[in-house]
Order: C-alpha cells, then sequence, then structure tokens
C-alpha cells in the first residue's frame, strides 16, 4: 500500500537514467512491486489456483539483469502486514475476487 502519492511528489527531482550508470553501486529494490508485476502476468493461473512461478521467474530476470550491468541488488520485503490496513486489504481482495469470477464466468479470460 505504500506512502500515498510518493512516486507523484518525488517526479520534480526525477531523473531517467540507464542501468549502466548504476555499475559499482549496491541499489535497493522493492521486491513486492516486482512480485506484484510479475503476478499480474499469470494472474489467470494464480485465480484459478493452478501451479505457476512465472511471478518469482521475473523478480529472478531483473535481478540477473541489474547483476549484469554490474549492479549489486538489495532485494526489499517490506515486512508483515499491518492490522490497522487488514480491513482496507480484505475489501481490495473482495473486489479484485468479485472482478475476476465475473470475467471466468462470462468466458473473458483476464
Amino acid at each position: 500500500m505504500g506512502i500515498n502519492k510518493l512516486l507523484k511528489i518525488l517526479k520534480p527531482i526525477t531523473r531517467d537514467r540507464h542501468l549502466c550508470s548504476y555499475r559499482g553501486k549496491r541499489v535497493a529494490v522493492d521486491a513486492y512491486a516486482w512480485l506484484y508485476m510479475g503476478a499480474y502476468a499469470c494472474s489467470t493461473e494464480l485465480f484459478r489456483g493452478t501451479y505457476t512461478d512465472k511471478f518469482v521467474s521475473f523478480c529472478m530476470s531483473r535481478i540477473q539483469l541489474m547483476q549484469k550491468h554490474g549492479i549489486e541488488p538489495v532485494v526489499v520485503l517490506d515486512g508483515c502486514d499491518l492490522p490497522m490496513k487488514n480491513d482496507e486489504r480484505d475489501e481490495r481482495r473482495r473486489r479484485v475476487y468479485q472482478r475476476k469470477n465475473g470475467l471466468v464466468k462470462g468466458g473473458s479470460h483476464a
């Protein structure tokens, strides 16, 4: 869930850079963001309960890409769920489940 609008706030001071500009450096990466992107790519399998490790492969490919460019990745997983966010998280899951269930019943494959 992160810090609301953090990327928007930081946008004015960010610069696009090629990975090679970080050669020889140690860079922290948000592994949950990568896991989320990887899970999106195999969302049908995950929804149906079909075994897949595509989301892990996605993360590993990113890590290997950084290493190929001489970057030492520090993989960060931001800890346990906070109890105060349980209601919001549960509501999001319920909405996602309803949307996915409706698509599958309707014959769509997201």
